[in-house]
């Protein structure tokens, strides 16, 4: 399985074991990282010459585009501490001015609001200057998210609000200023099949 992502100078593959970064448009091979296994995913900073790259493992690594270089790799961390041995499947984007990057990382925890699931996501923004996680969102263990995306107005999520014993989990898309969600819309399948690309929902 290969993921490929690029911008305006550069293109990367993500091979799992490791990270190529090329060229655009030469498509000279610029570097290789191997600094993480099972590295699936990737993104560039919008303002900065940095590249964010996400393993399936707890692990997250920031590189410097400018040198070829590892800046940061960090290991992801349980909200009540210690080390997270969840597998990491979800999204993450940088905030519009490339100052943040978000993570939507899995969490599991006895303490819950429903009775049937104990695995949650939660939010995690990064400093991309200091490289530590300054802000930690959905704590209340209220929500699955797998995708979070960069829109002109926010950012947008998809997952599961999980319910209760008096009301049923269902699939939303969530609006999300950059510090709390805003507003949620129900994604009932069969009307609206697959939810991808997910503005194309939310904004009809």
């Amino acid at each position: 399985m290969k993921f490929t992502v690029y911008n305006d100078r550069f293109t990367v593959v993500c091979t799992g074991q490791t990270v190529k970064v090329f060229h655009k448009n030469t498509k000279d091979e610029l570097a290789r990282f191997r600094d993480m296994k099972y590295a699936y995913r990737a993104a560039f900073n919008p303002t900065m010459n940095m590249l964010f790259v996400k393993s399936t493992e707890p692990w997250i690594a920031f590189y410097c585009l400018d040198t070829m270089t590892l800046i940061r790799k960090i290991r992801i961390t349980w909200f009540f501490g210690g080390l997270n041995d969840q597998p990491q499947d979800g999204g993450f984007c940088f905030s519009h001015d490339g100052r943040y990057l978000f993570n939507l990382e899995g969490n599991r925890t006895e303490f819950t609001v429903s009775p049937m699931c104990k695995f949650f996501t939660h939010l995690v923004k990064y400093d991309c200057q200091t490289f530590e996680g300054t802000e930690r969102l959905f704590t209340e263990n209220k929500y699955i998210f797998n995708v979070i995306e960069r829109h002109e107005d926010g950012y947008l999520l998809s997952g599961q609000e999980i319910g209760n014993l008096f009301e049923p989990s269902k699939t939303i898309i969530a609006k999300f200023d950059g510090e709390k969600i805003t507003y949620t819309k129900e994604v009932i399948y069969g009307t609206h099949d697959y939810p991808d690309p997910y503005a194309e929902i939310y904004y009809q």
